[in-house]
């Protein structure tokens, strides 16, 4: 096998922004994210276990597969409160008949399972290269919000969009590339 010389490579480096597409699927329409501020962070890391053996001392026999951490960090920059109540858990939004205003409640509802809010999120790079598109076949919401109030800070809201298992797949968890390649 020849070795892949990168310096000599013309293909060019993925570099540049993204959009977020949370529920696909939804026969309501898909959640988008397309303004956020610092850059969209995709995480995958795998966790392993070390199997030594007496003979080998500290030194692995073997090494096995214990887990993933699948998470894309996503700093919205949005005051839209139906796209707000839609990556909030347990949240449930309001319209005032009278006024067409907008109010999101939230609930901490303690020892709740999150799976049921989990959805399907596209990493979506505006290059247009689909083989840089990220799928996480379940991903969970989960709002991380610091916002500041003062007259040079957009108004960001955090969101980290955990992945779990889609045991309905062959406990899938990602795919690098288009979807639509993969077996059904």
């Amino acid at each position: 096998m020849a070795a892949l010389d990168i310096l000599a490579s013309s293909k060019p480096i993925p570099l540049g922004t993204c959009r977020i597409v949370f529920d696909p699927d939804n026969v309501g329409g898909a959640a988008i994210i397309d303004r956020t501020k610092g850059g969209c962070h995709y995480k995958y890391k795998l966790s392993t276990e070390n199997i030594t053996m007496d003979q080998t001392g500290d030194t692995p026999a073997d090494i096995l597969l214990t887990g993933a951490e699948i998470v894309i960090e996503v700093p919205v920059s949005t005051a839209d409160l139906e796209l707000i109540n839609r990556l909030t858990p347990a949240s449930t939004i309001y319209t005032n008949a009278t006024t067409s205003t907008k109010t999101v409640e939230f609930t901490i509802p303690a020892g709740t399972s999150l799976l049921q809010y989990a959805k399907k999120v596209r990493v979506e790079p505006l290059s247009g290269d689909p083989s840089q598109t990220i799928t996480v076949f379940k991903a969970i919401p989960i709002p991380d919000w610091d916002q500041v109030y003062d007259p040079k800070s957009p108004h960001i809201k955090m969101v980290r969009l955990i992945g779990v298992v889609d045991q309905s797949k062959r406990n899938r968890t990602f795919c690098l590339g288009p979807e639509e390649n993969l077996p059904a």
